[in-house]
């Protein structure tokens, strides 16, 4: 699968209505685990966000001239505009931790159409 840059920019932060929720444990939703592969039921088991050395979830905080914020001595840091954090799942392929799916056809977890 080859991605334009047009369309990494757009799975790292999408405009606000077409942005997802993120699940929440016990959730079913619908997994893929190969490329444009079968869409499988899943039962959501954790959302992590906590990891600040995630940039796809946390970024530095920097001020109107780009310098970082320092409190105490720590750059301090703040949750990305469309974090897309690994979710963990329990599939027909075990326990797995994966992100969003949000290119057509790409592996990972999709909200269950209710």
């Amino acid at each position: 699968m080859q991605l334009t840059p047009e369309q990494v920019a757009w799975a790292r932060c999408r405009p606000p209505h077409q942005r997802t929720p993120w699940p929440e444990p016990g959730q079913r939703v619908l997994y893929r685990h190969d490329p444009y592969g079968t869409l499988t039921e899943a039962v959501v088991e954790h959302v992590e966000s906590s990891y600040t050395g995630d940039y796809n979830v946390w970024r530095f905080i920097v001020d109107e001239r780009g310098q970082p914020v320092v409190v105490g001595g720590r750059r301090m840091m703040e949750m990305v505009d469309d974090p897309w954090p690994d979710v963990y799942l329990q599939t027909d392929w075990g326990r797995v931790a994966t992100r969003e799916a949000r290119l057509d056809g790409s592996p990972g977890w999709l909200p269950k159409e209710t």
